[in-house]
Parts: structure tokens; sequence; C-alpha cells
């Protein structure tokens, strides 16, 4: 009997980065990536202007990191595919550093 065998398709890894970039840059983008960078700028411009915490300093930096990534699975057994799987996964990490620097 011949084992499953079980193949993964390595995932296309985006980072979407809020450096200065030129408008032009950014109108390459997809419209899913231009959405989530609007968003965290928005985000970002909030938690510098409104994030307090009574009793402790303001922050100073606040930065977010984006991994966005498309997958695709698929598991074959004696020639056919027995599973297959394809989805969006996205992770954000956020740092906020307070008091001086």
């Amino acid at each position: 009997m011949k084992p499953a065998t079980k193949t993964k398709v390595k995932p296309k890894k985006k980072k979407a980065t809020l450096a200065p970039a030129s408008p032009a840059a950014l109108k390459d983008l997809p419209a899913r990536d231009r959405s989530v960078l609007s968003a965290i700028r928005e985000e970002l411009r909030r938690s510098m202007k409104e994030l307090r915490l009574a009793g402790h300093p303001r922050p100073y930096l606040v930065t977010h990191l984006v991994k966005l990534n498309h997958v695709a699975e698929v598991w074959g057994k004696y020639g056919s595919i027995f599973h297959s799987r394809e989805g969006n996964h996205c992770v954000v990490y956020t740092e906020v550093r307070v008091g001086s620097y």
C-alpha cells in the first residue's frame, strides 16, 4: 500500500508597508492592499492622537506590521486529489512605545 503524499504550495507573502511611497506606486497596489493600508493609516492617526492611559506617558511610537498570505494546499493519494484547500490569512503585529526615546 502506497502512503499518502502531502504537498503544500508555499504561500505568497505580502507585506503592506506605510513607508513613504510615491502616489504612482500606491496606484499599482491591488484594491485589497490599498484598503488595508488606508485602514491602518487611519488607525495609526487615531492611536497617536487619542491613545492615553491615566498615569502613563503618551506613546511616542505606534507601528503595525501586516502580513497578508494566500495559501493553497493540495493532498494526493494513489494518483488522485483527496483534499484541497485555498484561502487567505491576515496577521497584524502592533508595537506601542511609551515614555521618552
